[in-house]
């Protein structure tokens, strides 16, 4: 049997900005383990606009136990809007949902200015303790179907130009590096990594990712996962 790599996440896991799949980090994950000559397969159900409300209903519905889950949440999380507790999710989809999510867009882009803002509430997508529950229940709900299943949480890395974002992201990816501890997880790091190179080379605009920058963040996990990984299959050979 292969060795299944799940990834669960947002734009960044899939591959944002019309980058095909191939480009995103858990594609550069796998083409480096291939490399190693690890017989792998790689299940992204990483989705543009999810938040970790997607990841949770999305991993309910796989059937099919993985041995390295990647998860990867926090910049639609983490994103400020107005009236927050009113969201049309992303998954599962229907005919209705996408045009209900429409008029809502248009909705609270009427709300702009500072005093409606007041009036009606502002805050996070997904609070940071239900991200935490969220993520909390996506280890639990693979480590049922597979109880030694390697969990790496990867942190997301900062925007280009939004500080103010930047600062609520680092809350997020704070909540990441504690489940790791909690749950004997792997966290992994990404911010510190990309910037040791020129923002042109690691982003496509404010927020997704290169493909470059994808397989530099692959490279940079390797250590954590190769040994194991190798020892696995050696042990199944």
């Amino acid at each position: 049997m292969p060795y299944l790599i799940r990834a669960v996440g947002d734009c960044n896991t899939k591959a944002g900005a019309g980058l095909p799949r191939s480009e995103a980090f858990p594609a550069k994950l796998l083409d480096f383990l291939q490399g190693l000559g690890l017989h792998c397969e790689l299940d992204n159900l990483g989705a543009t606009m999810n938040t970790s409300r997607e990841g949770v209903a999305r991993l309910a519905d796989c059937a099919t136990p993985a041995d390295l889950l990647l998860l990867n949440f926090g910049l639609v999380d983490s994103w400020v809007t107005s009236i927050p507790w009113l969201y049309i999710s992303y998954y599962p989809e229907n005919i209705l949902k996408k045009p209900a999510r429409k008029l809502l867009k248009n909705f609270k882009r009427r709300l702009r200015s500072p005093r409606l803002r007041e009036l009606v509430g502002v805050g996070p997508v997904v609070p940071v303790e239900e991200y935490r529950r969220n993520l909390q229940q996506m280890i639990a709900t693979e480590r049922s179907r597979n109880p030694s299943v390697q969990v790496v949480l990867w942190g997301s890395v900062m925007t280009r130009h939004s500080p103010e974002r930047d600062v609520r992201l680092q809350s997020y990816n704070q909540v990441l590096q504690e489940i790791a501890a909690e749950a004997s997880c792997v966290y992994f790091d990404a911010a510190p990594v990309v910037r040791r190179w020129p923002a042109e080379r690691i982003y496509v605009d404010d927020v997704h990712l290169s493909g470059e920058a994808a397989a530099l963040l692959a490279r940079e996990l390797l250590p954590e996962l190769t040994l194991p990984l190798l020892a696995d299959q050696r042990s199944a050979a």
